[in-house]
């Protein structure tokens, strides 16, 4: 272990002075002794060849372009929406009408950028539903709660913008409502009844 430790500070030793008079530009003077020692020393001894250190290799940097309005950084060229809301429905707002036909839009600005590959989503209930432009009619609903919110995604699918989520009611007739057919209370009791 102590052999190792001698050979590494032997070692150090003749690298460094090598290593700073690189650094430092000095005059570098190599002695062998007479055990065949090799010393590298910044100042002359009697026997020493002089040792010629070329200058060090160095690169200087080109000073950047000062900026100017063209080079402002990329977040500033970047596409944003400033609003997307869904215009109809109505949040909490109930179709009565029985046909289940709920017409859905979408008010987006500004308006959507294809030419950058976004795309408008409509998500009703959570599944993506057609759109044609920035409309669609839901036909044959089923009655109860629903909920719609839109969003604009990018190429790769990133959500840009999104609304708010809507809730909105379908109501429709019982087709098995009284009279109609189904269960539940029938006519009045027939002839010869209680």
């Amino acid at each position: 272990m102590r052999r190792l430790q001698k050979a590494v500070v032997g070692v150090l030793l003749v690298v460094a002075p090598i290593t700073l008079a690189f650094a430092s530009g000095s005059k570098v003077y190599k002695s062998v002794g007479e055990d065949g020692e090799v010393t590298f020393t910044d100042t002359p001894r009697p026997g020493a060849e002089k040792i010629v250190v070329p200058p060090a290799n160095t690169i200087s940097s080109p000073a950047p372009p000062p900026a100017t309005a063209d080079t402002k950084p990329q977040e500033s060229k970047v596409f944003k929406y400033t609003s997307l809301t869904i215009g109809s429905p109505q949040n909490e707002q109930t179709f009565t009408d029985g046909s289940g036909d709920v017409p859905i839009s979408v008010d987006l600005d500004p308006p959507l950028e294809t030419r950058l590959g976004h795309r408008l989503e409509l998500l009703v209930n959570g599944e993506a539903v057609g759109l044609q432009g920035n409309s669609t009619t839901m036909r044959n609903t089923n009655r109860g709660e629903h909920s719609v919110y839109a969003r604009v995604v990018d190429r790769d699918g990133i959500q840009l913008i999104s609304s708010e989520r809507i809730t909105f009611f379908v109501q429709r007739p019982n087709v098995f409502g009284p009279g109609l057919g189904g269960p539940g209370p029938g006519p009045g009791p027939g002839p010869g009844g209680p």
